[in-house]
């Protein structure tokens, strides 16, 4: 019952997203009619530098990957719209970028940034943006990015009244992505709590680290704990986040593809990849921030390309016996995860042009890739419990099988018994009649009475598998031992001294 709520909220989660995302794509007005960079590659240039220099024309994003350089981005705003000194709201995202600075009239009049209080941003929100005025016989204002992150910048300019629709429908998208990763954080925390497997176990914690990630990405933690913590402990938390996300992503799919026996290649791919973001964090502990977040971005894009060859290749389905999941679902499963993994990389490479939305792409790719792996998951439990079934059925019906077949061992030993227990009467009589008392009738009788204490210790046997409760009786020593010396043959040569006067 819980699994079904948590799946009907999944949906309209799912669903309200939809809606948002189709709400912000066509909200606010565009009062740009130009947008073109220049790239600094010294990073030092001055404004009166890079002023005169030529200018790449800019369609949606600014997307140039890992890089050491500055990007000054030339706005020119769209003066059939606004009036002379009309406020004008520019919104910059992804909330992850390190500095950027608004230059109006050749002067740096506001940074922003996740290394700066967000009390910088003119309007207190998740992405960073700043308010100026419009000025007609200037339409031009200048946008500076320096980043160790990826320097994938959307910039958009719209009425300051928008600027807080805006800031509404991000919280609302923002809060909404967090909803379903939680959502399916808790599906995970169920289905390792019913079966505690190493699968499920690494899922949670891929999970839990995905929540994290989203609440540092999107900016809430600045947001909430800026007066608290410095700025820059705050960039730390997020390029932290983003490692351990990656790191915890690759220990669930080298859990998960374990169990299909994959070739010895996968396995070293696996142990190598693990490596490399263990390689990335002492670059990150180093200082060299850049180059541990373009290292993990190039291992996520590689990864992406494995999660299909794995199943293609690197599994030998004519000799895996019982696969948790069908050749076709595992295909078909990570040949999407492909697609979002590369829509999610690329664009952070440098390597392929994006949208406005592509600056929150890497959660929403944490969404939809927690989608795909719950699916994975619940799809191999359902396996697994087919199997689990089928098995204990095999064991009951092997159980029944055996216990039909030792009560007709019992049905046999009973009549077996009863069958050598009237002769072995009719010897002892016979020998009586026919002999009499002497050493001969005796060592018969004797013989007769071993017969039977075998019979007896057989049925005793069979009853102590039953459960058969039985009385201790106490034996002295002395009896059992002359006892067993009056039945040899050659008794004088047995000599028994100093037997104890003790009860057994």
């Amino acid at each position: 019952m819980v699994s079904k709520q948590l799946v009907d909220k999944l949906k309209f989660l799912a669903l309200s997203l939809f809606l948002a995302m189709q709400a912000a794509a066509f909200a606010g007005t565009d009062l740009m009619v130009e947008k073109a960079f220049y790239e600094d590659k010294t990073g030092i240039q001055t404004f009166a530098q890079v002023q005169d220099q030529p200018l790449t024309q800019l369609k949606e994003i600014l997307n140039e990957g890992y890089s050491d350089s500055a990007f000054w981005v030339r706005i020119k705003l769209d003066k059939a719209q606004l009036q002379d000194q009309e406020k004008v709201a520019i919104k910059i995202t992804p909330p992850y970028l390190d500095e950027i600075t608004l230059y109006v009239d050749g002067r740096p009049v506001q940074v922003v940034g996740d290394r700066y209080p967000s009390k910088n941003n003119s309007v207190t929100a998740l992405s960073f943006n700043f308010v100026t005025t419009y000025k007609a016989d200037s339409p031009m204002v200048w946008v500076r990015l320096k980043t160790t992150s990826t320097s994938l910048m959307s910039v958009e300019v719209m009425r300051l009244d928008e600027l807080n629709s805006a800031n509404v429908t991000e919280y609302l998208l923002s809060g909404l992505l967090i909803g379903l990763l939680c959502a399916v954080t808790v599906l995970g925390a169920s289905y390792y709590v019913a079966e505690r497997e190493v699968v499920n176990g690494t899922f949670l914690i891929k999970q839990l680290f995905a929540v994290v990630l989203a609440f540092v990405y999107f900016g809430y933690l600045r947001v909430l704990m800026n007066d608290s913590l410095d700025p820059e402990f705050l960039d730390y938390v997020t390029s932290v986040s983003i490692l351990l996300y990656t790191a915890s992503s690759l220990l669930f799919y080298c859990a998960f593809f374990s169990e299909f026996e994959p070739k010895q290649w996968v396995r070293k791919y696996w142990v190598l990849s693990i490596a490399t973001v263990f390689v990335a964090a002492v670059f990150f502990a180093l200082g060299h921030v850049r180059i541990a977040m373009g290292l993990n971005m190039k291992i996520i894009a590689i990864t992406s390309v494995m999660l299909v060859l794995v199943p293609v290749l690197g599994i030998d389905w004519k000799t895996l016996k019982n696969p948790p999941i069908s050749k076709f679902f595992l295909i078909t499963s990570q040949a999407l995860s492909l697609l979002v993994l590369l829509y999610t990389s690329l664009p952070s490479l440098g390597l392929f042009s994006g949208s406005k939305f592509s600056a929150y792409v890497v959660m929403l790719n944490a969404v939809i890739l927690s989608f795909i792996m719950l699916l994975m998951v619940r799809y191999r439990a359902i396996t697994l419990d087919k199997e689990r079934v089928m098995e204990i059925a095999a064991q009951a019906s092997k159980a029944e099988h055996e216990k039909a077949q030792r009560e007709r061992q019992e049905q046999f030993m009973a009549m077996l018994t009863h069958e050598i227990k009237t002769p072995l009467a009719l010897i002892r009589f016979a020998v009586r009649n026919a002999l009499g008392k002497g050493k001969s009738s005796e060592r018969i009788e004797q013989a007769v009475d071993d017969i039977n204490t075998v019979i007896e210790r057989c049925q005793q046997v069979d009853k102590l598998e039953k459960g058969w409760v039985f009385t201790k009786q106490s034996q002295s020593i002395q009896e059992l031992v002359g006892g067993c010396v009056d039945r040899l043959e050659q008794r004088e040569r047995v000599h028994v001294s100093a037997l104890p006067a003790l009860n057994w």
